[in-house]
């Protein structure tokens, strides 16, 4: 299991998701993005190898791979394309090494509203927890 919490893989809120069955689920994957580094670290992380039984240019083409029944695949949580088809299901993985650095972007030189000012403060302050 990817989760570095517990001793017992069965205990994981994903352990029906990412523990070997029978029938071993293969991972589709988004090639050459920076989901695929994050991915991959967080399987390094947990000593883990994954294996890629294909990979997608696109990220809606990998949910058209488990749509399929090609396997599974892991997105970011802000990808609209994981909400594509109602009978798929999510679930957010909360594990040592799958961790995504996100940026606030402002123009140089620009002064920030009150309101954009309020929400940098309160990013930057959830973001120090």
């Amino acid at each position: 299991s990817p989760s570095q919490e517990s001793s017992s893989p069965s205990s994981t809120p994903c352990s029906k998701l990412t523990q070997p069955s029978k029938h071993d689920t293969p991972n589709n994957t988004v090639a050459d993005t920076s989901v695929r580094a994050v991915v991959e670290a967080g399987f390094h992380a947990a000593g883990l190898i994954p294996r890629a039984a294909g990979e997608a240019t696109y990220m809606m083409t990998a949910v058209g791979m488990v749509q399929a029944g090609l396997g599974i695949t892991i997105l970011p949580s802000s990808a609209q394309e994981i909400r594509a088809d109602p009978t798929l299901q999510a679930r957010a993985i909360e594990a040592v090494g799958f961790v995504r650095q996100i940026s606030l972007v402002k123009k140089s030189g620009r002064t920030l509203s009150p309101l954009a000012a309020l929400f940098v403060h309160h990013f930057c302050d959830m973001t120090a927890r």
